[in-house]
C-alpha cells in the first residue's frame, strides 16, 4: 500500500507540473502579444505568436546577447522555466522589431498598377494566413496526440499498479483468515486442556492427601 500510495503522490506531483506549465504559458503568450501590440501596434492572437517568425509574420525579434537559448525552440515546446524567463524577460532581454524590408517592398510602386496584380497580392497574402493558421493547427493537434498518449500510458500503468495492489490485498487477506483459523484451533486447544485438568485436579490433591512419607521412603 506504501508502494500505491507513493504511486499516486508521484501522479498528483506531475499533474499540478503539467498545470504549472501550462499556466506559465498562457501568461508568456499574452503577455508577448501585448508587448508587440504596444511596440508595434499590431494586433496578434496569443496562439498565433511564435519565438520562430515565420517570413509572413511581422514582426522579429532583437535578442539580447547570452539569451539566444530562450528562441531555440517554439513555444509550445519549452519548459515552464523558460516561460517564466520569457514573462521576466520582455524589454530586458528581448524586443519586438519591424522585419527587415523584403525585395518586394524596395521596387518603385507604378501609379498603373494593375487591380487583377493587387488582388493578387492580397490572395497571396490570405493564402499565406491560412497556410499559417493550418501549420498552427498541425502543431496544436500533434501536440494534443502526444499528450493523450501519454495519458493513455498512464492510465495503462495505473491499472497495473492497481491490479498488483488488489492482488497482493487478497493474498494479505487469506494470510489472515489462516492466522485467525490457526489462533482458533489453539484457542479451542487450550480451553480442552485447562478443563481436562480441572476434571483430575481433585484426583490429584486426595492422592496427595493419602500419601505419607518416612525417612525410608513411602509407606
Amino acid at each position: 500500500m506504501t508502494q500505491f500510495s507513493s504511486f499516486l503522490e508521484m501522479a498528483t506531483t506531475r499533474r499540478q507540473s503539467n498545470a504549472e506549465r501550462e499556466k506559465w504559458r498562457t501568461k508568456c503568450c499574452e503577455a508577448l502579444c501585448s508587448h508587440i501590440n504596444s511596440r508595434l501596434s499590431l494586433s496578434i492572437e496569443p496562439s498565433q505568436v511564435r519565438l520562430l517568425p515565420v517570413r509572413e509574420d511581422p514582426y522579429r525579434w532583437s535578442i539580447v546577447p547570452g539569451k539566444e537559448y530562450l528562441f531555440e525552440k517554439n513555444l509550445s515546446d519549452q519548459s515552464t522555466k523558460i516561460y517564466k524567463d520569457l514573462y521576466q524577460g520582455i524589454n530586458k532581454d528581448f524586443k519586438a522589431t519591424k522585419p527587415p524590408p523584403s525585395l518586394l517592398d524596395k521596387l518603385p510602386q507604378r501609379d498603373n498598377a494593375s487591380t487583377s496584380h493587387q488582388t493578387t497580392i492580397r490572395v497571396t497574402s490570405q493564402i499565406n494566413e491560412l497556410q499559417v493558421q493550418k501549420d498552427y493547427a498541425l502543431q496544436r493537434i500533434k501536440l494534443l496526440e502526444s499528450q493523450l498518449q501519454e495519458e493513455l500510458k498512464r492510465r495503462v500503468g495505473l491499472e497495473e499498479k492497481l491490479q498488483v495492489a488488489h492482488e497482493r490485498q487478497q493474498c494479505l487477506m487469506r494470510e489472515l483468515q489462516k492466522a485467525e483459523r490457526r489462533e482458533t484451533y489453539f484457542r479451542n486447544a487450550a480451553l480442552d486442556y485447562s478443563q481436562e485438568i480441572a476434571k483430575v485436579a481433585p484426583a490429584l490433591r486426595k492422592l496427595t492427601e493419602k500419601t505419607y512419607f518416612t525417612d525410608d521412603g513411602f509407606i
